[in-house]
């Protein structure tokens, strides 16, 4: 039967279509069972069998669900594969992705191995061996094996998508390339089902089985591959935005440093023009005189040994045999200033005597006679060729920066558009929630308390004579109070109350400690430092879930006397420190929690996702010490 009067996500909608079809495909009897999911509502079902070798389709949502909200493959596909095994006819089931060849100079298939870039990997295995075999780690659960992309039937089917089946005649135990194995554990039966998604096959699930399943049994095959096919993507979409979000980071610190540079070559550069300028104005300097046919007349040795010559090689040269071809457009022009009574500065290239450029600042004045008429010029001359070159040099190193600036703006604009889109999306998810709650409040748990009310006088009027039917009816309240009790923790888990009643974040994470605390002798020590800023709500949500988890790990596992829970606000962070006196742990070790918890994990997630840290410092004897940092910029209201 479907599940009806509640809105599920897309994947749990799904999820349920298909575990209805197939209870019918399987002839299965259908029950619904108050399984709270990831949203608070009890919205799966599980299925009874006719026989052993039936599959459970509540088996199966629940599995499609841990494999949509996964980030990382191992634990998941782990759970899968051990699922699986337990729960079908397969005894032996195996999930293969294509990843980078890394083993590749001790693989025994690298003589059959065309790419040795990528082939298939074993991610996940596990099977149930047959009696006398021990309890050795078995071939099929060797994460080291790998195999080539065209080897055998598996790498076949992965080669052209297409779903393999593998029996043998006679009844008899099959033989597989690559899977040497399968007669000793006598597997009649080996299914390839390759993964997909969106067109690229990413692997393949293969299952194997002494005994020839249900056709039933493999309906299920098509959509877990989907799925899990799904999931690789995201993760390794998630894994190409850390990698981008790295290489935008050292971007960033490659940019700040070429800046400094750049700062540093411009001071440098200022120095220079100021050293060359007391030069011109304090130093004896190359000096030349030109008569009015622009002969060279008089030189000294300084502007001799800028040009390479030695003086009397340059006394009688005319001026311009000592530019360049291209220069010597403008000479005239500067010749016709000069007789005009003209003088200036400018910078101009030299040819020296061994052909090469140098470059020099020149002063050059006119000299005239008592009648004003033109008689040549006097100039004097300062070397600049390293500055020019510098400049150059810096012209070429800034168009070069400009464009990295321009790449950098456009990736952080980028970054910006999917950080907003994230946060918009974040907000709808809080106010999607938020009117769920009320809506649960509003009518179901109205409803049944007005329900229950009712009841409850009803049984205060029963005559002595019924005494059996207010028992009963009594029975009936006590189980309608516990139901009420399920939801309202349905309701806070989605809405987080204590926020609400209150405009102080530390006001309601007090609350929320005491709450946690209220039926234990554990006493509380609680302090807030700094001011207290109004916090955006997504914020708040994630620090009053951390704390609760963790107060509820110290009253499961700790066994302390006291807990100290620190709120500490700076300019730049905040910081969630909460530490006890209990038995202590070691922090390797430490597991994620079942099912329906936060766990250690789910910290440090709800952490990342803020660009957080969290640190716990612990050991056996010695309490336990809980540090949650949180960048603040961007989180305030």
């Amino acid at each position: 039967m479907p599940v009806e009067g509640a809105r599920v996500k897309p994947l749990a909608a799904l999820a349920i279509r298909a575990a209805n079809r197939n209870a019918f495909l399987f002839g299965a009897k259908i029950r619904t069972l108050p399984l709270p999911n990831r949203i608070g509502m009890p919205l799966f079902f599980a299925m009874e069998p006719t026989s052993d070798k039936r599959f459970d389709p509540h088996l199966a949502a629940q599995l499609l669900l841990d494999i949509a909200q996964e980030r990382s493959l191992e634990p998941i596909l782990k759970k899968f594969v051990e699922r699986v095994v337990e729960e079908t006819g397969f005894v032996v089931f195996q999930v293969w992705v294509i990843q980078r060849g890394d083993l590749c100079a001790s693989c025994k298939y690298r003589p059959e191995c065309a790419d040795q870039s990528r082939c298939l990997h074993l991610v996940a295995g596990r099977g149930k061996t047959l009696p006398g075999f021990g309890k050795e780690p078995q071939p099929y659960e060797d994460l080291n094996a790998r195999m080539p992309l065209n080897f055998g039937p598996v790498g076949e089917a992965v080669s052209s998508g297409q779903f393999k089946l593998l029996t043998a005649p006679d009844n008899q135990p099959i033989s597989v390339a690559g899977f040497e194995w399968l007669r000793t554990e006598d597997i009649r039966e080996c299914g390839i089902r390759p993964i997909e998604f969106r067109g690229e096959v990413l692997g393949a699930l293969v299952s194997f089985a002494r005994e020839h399943p249900p056709e039933t049994v493999r309906a299920w095959g098509r959509i877990f591959a989907d799925h899990i096919g799904a999931a690789i993507a995201n993760v390794r979409a998630f894994d190409e935005l850390r990698a981008a979000g790295n290489r935008l980071e050292q971007t960033n610190q490659r940019l700040e440093r070429e800046l400094a540079e750049r700062k540093e070559t411009e001071e440098k550069l200022r120095e220079s023009e100021q050293r060359y300028r007391r030069i011109v104005d304090t130093a004896s300097e190359g000096i030349l005189q030109l008569d009015a046919d622009g002969v060279i007349r008089f030189v000294d040795g300084r502007l001799g040994e800028m040009l390479g010559y030695e003086i009397q090689e340059l006394v009688g040269r005319h001026y311009s045999e000592n530019l360049f071809e291209e220069d010597l457009a403008r000479l005239s022009a500067r010749i016709a200033a000069r007789r005009q009574g003209v003088a200036e500065r400018y910078e101009q290239r030299f040819r020296r005597k061994d052909g090469s450029a140098v470059w020099m600042y020149v002063s050059a004045t006119p000299i005239m006679d008592a009648e004003n008429r033109y008689l040549g010029s006097f100039a004097m001359f300062t070397d600049v060729t390293q500055r020019r070159l510098a400049e150059d040099e810096l012209h070429k190193y800034q168009e070069h920066l400009e464009e990295m600036v321009k790449e950098r703006t456009e990736q952080l604009f980028e970054a910006r558009v999917n950080v907003d889109t994230m946060t918009l999306q974040l907000a709808a998810q809080q106010e999607e929630r938020k009117r769920i709650a009320q809506e649960l409040h509003d009518t179901l748990l109205q409803g049944f308390t007005g329900i229950a009310l009712k009841l409850e006088a009803l049984s205060t009027t029963l005559p002595p004579a019924l005494a059996k039917t207010k028992e009963q009816l009594q029975h009936a309240l006590e189980q309608t109070d516990h139901y009420l009790g399920e939801t309202r923790r349905s309701i806070w888990n989605l809405r987080s109350p204590t926020l609400q009643s209150t405009e102080d974040f530390s006001a309601a994470l007090l609350k929320a400690s005491k709450r946690v605390l209220a039926s234990t002798a554990i006493t509380l020590s609680f302090s807030a430092q700094g001011v207290v800023p109004k916090m955006d709500s997504a914020l708040e949500h994630d620090l009053l879930r951390i704390c609760e988890e963790a107060l509820a790990n110290v009253v499961k596992h700790a066994r302390p006397t006291k807990v100290e829970v620190v709120l500490d606000f700076t300019a730049k962070e905040v910081q969630l420190q909460i530490q006890d006196n209990g038995c202590g742990f070691e922090p390797t070790a430490c597991e994620v929690s079942k099912a329906g918890h936060f766990g250690l994990l789910g910290m440090k997630e709800r952490v990342a996702s803020r660009s957080g840290m969290l640190s716990v410092d612990s050991a056996p004897g010695r309490g336990t010490r809980l540090l949650v940092t949180i960048p603040t910029k961007g989180s305030f209201a």
